[in-house]
């Protein structure tokens, strides 16, 4: 059995934590579709905080608007884990 140190942990923890929500679907080929799939979960997923924020701390808090683009961001995101990367960056771009 491996011998399991503080640094071996700490090291692969964010390695995990990256390829559990960043790494894009195995049928994306191609480096540069691979990257550009891994860009487009993070900015939904970076959008999905931002955006709430914005509904706590705005006048709107009876019309859910940001409430709204956040659950829109979130459900990009879930679409763009899986292979549909190019129907998940033609959906945000418009």
């Amino acid at each position: 059995m491996p011998k399991v140190t503080e640094d071996s942990i700490s090291i692969g923890l964010p390695t995990r934590i990256n390829a559990a929500f960043f790494e894009p679907h195995p049928d994306i080929k191609g480096s540069r579709k691979r990257q550009q799939a891994q860009y487009l979960s993070i900015l939904l997923m970076l959008g999905v905080p931002v955006f709430l924020v914005a509904q706590l701390v705005t006048d709107l808090t009876t019309h859910p608007l940001y409430l709204a683009l956040s659950m829109t961001f979130f459900g990009g995101y879930i679409l763009s884990r899986t292979q549909h990367y190019d129907l998940t960056a033609a959906i945000t771009v418009l």
